[in-house]
């Protein structure tokens, strides 16, 4: 790793501030002056355990008990319902976007991320189970400064249960119609006193109910021509997909916690080309073992130290139609943070250096549209792709300062990225917050950078990181029976890239954006039977189009140089719907039973072609759902659901076509608990 004389200064004032921390700090009470009495505790605004309310960030916390009452399953179900996200169900899975941007979350389970680090929207992470879960944790807004690169727009964090929150043991069950996925799992908790431990394995099936196949054969082995057109066409439908969840910690004091997990899913999916002519199958199989390290220790009432430290890998093979790829990614981590209560705990330091390693290997890289290549008229020519291997190592110093002052808090952090391979950083985020009770104010700041797409780095365009400058304005009101906010928010993105979405299209021209919005919370409490939950998000963008040269044919001219034609496309900005919101009520009918009718909606979405300069439109969307959730029944909790129950049809942006989505759902969870 190169350093020049200016990285080398900064390191230097990082080491010199860490060492001078201790002397600077005076006797105080306590090491949680931050934290409060609220409830929804959040620990990834500040690394720290504390009240989302107070929060230095826009956070907020979804309980598990409010994702049983909302029988959200999987993260996708659980986020949809949250101001700023639009989840897009696509043929592979979900797809977030924040803010109005795509793929710009850091997905964290146990602050690890686990989806893949070669492409930024792997689905997994909000399919994944919700069985040991104990909350999800959410930040919005730009958030580098203490979570690094691609904590771009925000962070989701998935938090497990342990056995200090959960003893006994958990047998569940979720039943539902073909069009729901059925789900077994078993949570396992013991609380020891100096130690305890928790352990839940959960597996799933959901019968495909996919457009049929029509591209049966395409890859002949051991030629160099397509498969003849005669026998490249048929009729079959994709397989099940299948998945299974292994998660267990151990914790000793508070002082050491060991974690790991592994996760095995079979994931069948059916995509078109534009026109909806053909449809051909894909496969991803994928192994996804890790496990992670926290140790933390006192040094003084006011000071403390603390250390993380995860291995994680990926083993996938992907198909396409009948030839595989596999790929396989490792990644390990270290973090050393040092806290400090300053100024009789009116004011906090926090220091840190962590290290990362990043390895991928046989990244599947396509040099053409597949297709295009499907067509009955082509004989002759396979779409050609090559494999990449890369890696990069980043070492990181940072810090945060937060201060007191009465009712008025000011923080303010600096962080600095030295990138083996990419261009070094430096983010920062600044803010305050005014509490006046029943109200607080927060005004937030920050910078934040994500990572190159593995194909950027191949085409030597990884030198200029995408960056984001985000700025946040929120009121927040709360009294004994209602809660409510509203944040103005301002995204400011440069060298916005997109991810190769149509597979050999090609990546997008770096452009600039410029998101103005609102989001809208509220809850109200009318009587001890009723309750309303509301949130919406308004969005406004301009800026640049997205430019593609998308690499049409391939010929060799009479001297033998291979020559490539592209075709210029010019395509609006993905921001997905500009409005959306959500209304639910909450009705406790007698003591055991919660009904909660729902209804969601998010405006007219855009698909631009690959091919040329063309799009297609999906319509508004108004959706319904109903859940009741029945507690103490025969010793266990009963959940009935129906998603989608007017059986509403409707089309939504997918992988390289629109897909139609909307099918009505309906089914059965039952918990018990020894």
């Amino acid at each position: 790793m190169k350093m020049g004389l200016k990285k080398r200064l900064t390191g230097l004032v990082w080491v010199a501030l860490l060492l001078m921390a201790p002397q600077l700090s005076f006797a105080s009470d306590t090491m949680l002056m931050f934290v409060g009495e609220d409830l929804d505790v959040v620990s990834i605004a500040s690394k720290r355990k504390e009240a989302a309310w107070s929060a230095p960030a826009i956070a907020r916390v979804i309980s598990r008990k409010q994702m049983r009452l909302s029988n959200s399953f999987t993260l996708s179900r659980t986020m949809r319902d949250v101001a700023g996200f639009y989840i897009n169900q696509r043929e592979k899975g979900a797809t977030a976007y924040l803010r109005g941007i795509p793929d710009a979350t850091l997905s964290l389970f146990d602050t690890v991320p686990l989806g893949s680090g070669v492409v930024k929207s792997d689905p997994f992470m909000f399919e994944m189970p919700m069985a040991p879960v104990k909350q999800v944790e959410i930040v919005r807004g730009s958030s580098s400064v203490l979570w690094g690169p691609d904590a771009f727009a925000g962070v989701v964090n998935v938090v497990p249960l342990t056995g200090r929150d959960f003893q006994g043991v958990e047998l569940g069950m979720i039943s539902g119609n073909e069009n729901h996925p059925g789900e077994a799992y078993v949570n396992m908790g013991h609380d020891h006193g100096d130690w305890n431990a928790f352990f839940s394995v959960s597996v799933r099936e959901k019968t495909s109910q996919d457009h049929g196949i029509n591209v049966v054969a395409f890859w002949p082995e051991g030629r160099k021509q397509p498969v003849p057109p005669d026998q490249r066409y048929g009729n079959r439908y994709p397989e099940n997909d299948r998945a299974a969840f292994v998660f267990g910690n151990w914790t000793y004091k508070d002082s050491l916690t060991i974690s790991a997990w592994l996760s095995a899913e079979q994931n069948a999916f059916v995509l078109s080309d534009w026109e909806h002519t053909y449809f051909w199958q894909e496969q991803t199989d994928s192994l996804r073992p890790g496990c992670k390290i926290e140790m933390s220790h006192a040094l003084t009432p006011d000071s403390s130290i603390r250390f993380t430290g995860y291995v994680s890998g990926l083993s996938q093979d992907h198909a396409y139609i009948d030839r595989e790829f596999t790929r396989k990614e490792f990644s390990y981590f270290g973090e050393m943070i040092y806290d400090q209560s300053l100024f009789f705990s009116r004011a906090l330091a926090t220091l840190g250096v962590s290290l990362r390693y990043d390895e991928y290997d046989d990244v599947l890289l396509w040099d053409a549209f597949l297709p295009k290549f499907l067509e009955n008229g082509n004989t002759r020519i396979l779409p050609r792709a090559r494999v990449m291997d890369m890696s990069n190592q980043v070492v990181s110093v940072f810090g945060q300062y937060r201060h007191k002052i009465g009712s008025v808090e000011f923080w303010g952090g600096l962080r600095s990225d030295f990138h083996e391979n990419y261009e070094d950083k430096i983010s920062y985020n600044a803010g305050a917050s005014w509490h006046i009770e029943p109200f607080i104010l927060k005004a937030t700041c920050g910078t934040g950078y994500r990572t190159p797409f593995v194909r950027q780095v191949r085409d030597g365009d990884s030198e200029r990181l995408e960056k984001i400058e985000n700025v946040n304005i929120q009121a927040s009101w709360r009294k004994e029976h209602t809660k409510a906010s509203v944040c103005l928010f301002h995204n400011k993105v440069k060298n916005h890239v997109v991810e190769d979405r149509y597979a050999g299209a090609g990546l997008s021209s770096p452009n600039s954006q410029r998101i103005y919005g609102a989001e809208v919370e509220l809850e109200h409490e009318f009587s001890p039977w009723f309750s309303l939950v509301a949130d919406m998000t308004l969005l406004d963008n301009s800026g640049s189009k997205e430019t593609y040269l998308f690499l049409d044919y391939i010929y060799t001219d009479e001297n033998g140089v291979e020559k490539k034609y592209y075709q210029t496309l010019e395509h609006d900005y993905d921001s997905g719907p500009d409005f959306m919101g959500t209304i639910r009520g909450i009705i406790s009918l007698g003591k055991h039973i919660i009904l909660e009718p729902r209804l969601r909606y998010f405006a007219r979405r855009e698909l631009f072609s690959p091919l040329q300069n063309d799009y297609a439109s999906c319509d508004s969307v108004f959706l319904t759902d109903v859940n009741m959730q029945i507690r103490d029944l025969f010793f266990a909790d009963v959940c009935l659901y129906a998603h989608n129950l007017f059986d509403r049809r409707y089309e939504s942006p997918g992988g390289r076509s629109i897909t139609e989505i909307g099918r009505f759902s309906a089914g059965i969870a039952l918990r018990m608990k020894f």
